[in-house]
Parts: C-alpha cells; sequence; structure tokens
C-alpha cells in the first residue's frame, strides 16, 4: 500500500516509519510513505544478536538510572 499524497499525512501529523502494530512503514526518496505487513524474522537471532541486544538494553537501563542534571548536561 503505498500513500502517494504527502500534505495529507502531514496535516494529519501523520509521519511514522519503521514498526508500528502490525505493519511496517518507510518514506521513498521521492516522499511518499510505503506500508506493508510486518513479516515475522526467517531465523531466529543468533548468538551475536542476542549479546548487541543485551548490550543495547543495558546501556537503556543505565541511562534512565542517571539523574536529570546528569543527562542534561
Amino acid at each position: 500500500m503505498k500513500i502517494t499524497d504527502p500534505e495529507s499525512r502531514w496535516l494529519l501529523g501523520w509521519n511514522v516509519q519503521g514498526d508500528l502494530a502490525d505493519w511496517t512503514f518507510y518514506e521513498t526518496s521521492a516522499g511518499a510513505i510505503v506500508a506493508f505487513p510486518k513479516a515475522p524474522p526467517k531465523s531466529p537471532p543468533s548468538n551475536w544478536q542476542k549479546i548487541q541486544r543485551g548490550r543495547f538494553s543495558a546501556a537503556a537501563l543505565a541511562w534512565q538510572t542517571l539523574p536529570h542534571e546528569t543527562r542534561n548536561a
């Protein structure tokens, strides 16, 4: 499904990219939004992917535990 009228989506305040619910959205170089049903992964995550995701989760948790003054600095 391709939404070709970029003006209407800006008027509605709809600027989405990535996964939203069961749909994946992206914007083409011409400015049109393309939406298609999200597909499940073809294979389970590798050990390396699990390690990387764990690192990002740990970094996000560390960031959230910082005081607001430190984050604002």
